[in-house]
């Protein structure tokens, strides 16, 4: 894909540098992407129906959006990552669940679903947080915490007070 074929966000701001970076950077990404896809259909295929497979990340990537890039931002390109599961005990086909599930749940999971138990999220909101500032560039410059559910999130600043974000 040509970096002018990328489709942007709303919320990439247009015109100049942040959208010119955000189609390379996104270009890039999504013929990563596709090859990735691609290996884990193979990896799926070879391991046969009866296998439980997960799938998930630890962070997103802002790519442009808001005008920012990189990870650890609390906005939800960076922290609302996938979570895909096939062969859970209970699991619909390509069900969907928007339970506040963290990565934090995976043991659980695991143990639950290697007893042939279904698992299911026990809360209504998940913590969510960084811990810690990389100096890199571009990337987030304070430490945060929240929480977050199906319909709201809220971040608070490590001294406490809120962080109120823009998402649109």
């Amino acid at each position: 894909m040509r970096p002018e074929e990328v489709i942007l966000a709303n919320n990439v701001p247009r015109g100049g540098l942040v959208e010119a970076r955000a189609r390379r950077e996104l270009a890039g990404y999504y013929a990563h992407i596709a090859a990735t896809d691609a290996a884990i259909g193979r990896l799926i295929s070879a391991a046969g129906p009866d296998t439980l497979v997960v799938f998930t990340s630890v962070h997103g990537d802002m790519h442009g959006a808001h005008g920012l890039f990189r990870k650890g931002w609390p906005h939800e390109e960076s922290i609302r990552v996938p979570l895909l599961v096939r062969g859970a005990p209970g699991a619909t086909a390509g069900g969907r669940c928007d339970d506040a599930v963290s990565l934090l749940d995976l043991p659980g999971m695991t143990e639950a679903w290697s007893e042939g138990r279904e698992w299911r999220c026990p809360r209504q909101q998940a913590e969510i947080s960084m811990p810690s500032v990389v100096a890199l560039p571009l990337q987030c410059d304070r430490v945060w915490s929240g929480w977050r559910s199906v319909n709201e999130k809220r971040i608070y600043l490590e001294d406490g007070t809120e962080w109120v974000l823009t998402e649109t």
